[in-house]
């Protein structure tokens, strides 16, 4: 987990805090293989969040996150290259025997307030 606090400048106290946690990063690669690979990224959770001690009302101190109950993880990045891993992208009827690399960027529900 990362944590990170946003204080006000006059006097010190916490503004917002930062969070992000769940996060990972996979490399897949065949031994020998320099041509293909794969690669995901996840951010788990990332959250702006106002403290505590102020005056507001507690459903509205989550300035930005995942949205409640609904999803395990924010961003979903999956980045394959060479033709073979190109193959495993869902690109939707798109010809993959043409490309060289391909993405697919997974959002899930945020709050945003």
């Amino acid at each position: 987990m990362f944590e990170m606090s946003l204080n006000s400048a006059k006097d010190d106290m916490p503004l917002f805090s930062l969070t992000m946690c769940d996060s990972k990063v996979n490399h897949h690669s065949v031994e020998g293989d320099d041509e293909n690979s794969e690669m995901i990224f996840v951010l788990g959770d990332f959250r702006l969040e106002t403290p505590n001690c102020g005056k507001t009302m507690r459903s509205y101190q989550t300035l930005l996150g995942l949205a409640p109950s609904v999803s395990t993880s924010l961003l979903t990045f999956k980045y394959c290259k060479g033709s073979q891993s190109v193959q495993s992208c869902n690109v939707g009827g798109a010809n993959k025997s043409n490309c060289e690399a391909c993405a697919e960027v997974l959002l899930s529900p945020m709050r945003f307030v």
